[in-house]
């Protein structure tokens, strides 16, 4: 288990986990390291109202880089600063549909073309997995039978650098 909500979980100290009770014999528990302290959301002035807008979950809500920059700084709770630098790294940012084939049919596809700063990421590998992660971010807010295309350019070069599609992920309701 790597986390919990319990308030007794806070008491167990690294090493505390070392009895099984009523577990079958090959589940070992052991605690590695003692829990760290629970991070809740902010829920008061601009970032309650940004947390309800993100809640909508359709492309439409992220339709500027500010707003999608936002949404992602509300998420760096650790204000981590190689973070900030990946988010500040998005120079362009822009959202459009079209018709497109996909493995043999007919599907709408949200094309996300981002323009990103490389000065912004410790090295290539670390700007491929942040696109790959927004990439899996931006299908959340494309519909089922739906695709996501995201085409990422070298904001310094102008070179092309990924393009991943990914199967949309928002169940309509």
């Amino acid at each position: 288990m790597m986390c919990g909500n319990d308030p007794v979980i806070r008491e167990i100290h690294a090493g505390g986990v070392c009895h099984s009770y009523d577990l079958p014999d090959y589940v070992r528990p052991i605690s590695l390291s003692a829990p760290t302290l629970p991070i809740w959301p902010q829920y008061e002035g601009k970032e309650l109202w940004t947390l309800i807008h993100s809640l909508g979950l359709n492309y439409n809500s992220i339709n500027t880089k500010e707003s999608l920059q936002r949404l992602f700084t509300m998420y760096n709770r650790n204000d981590d600063r190689a973070n900030h630098r990946r988010i500040e790294g998005i120079r362009s940012y822009q959202i459009d549909t079209k018709r497109s084939i996909y493995q043999g049919y007919p599907v709408n596809a949200v094309l996300v073309d981002l323009l990103m700063a490389t000065d912004n990421f410790i090295n290539k590998g670390d700007m491929l997995m942040f696109c790959h992660i927004l990439s899996k971010f931006f299908s959340m807010y494309v519909p089922m039978n739906n695709i996501c295309e995201l085409n990422v350019t070298e904001y310094e070069t102008n070179k092309h650098f990924m393009r991943q599609v990914e199967a949309g992920g928002q169940s309509i309701i």
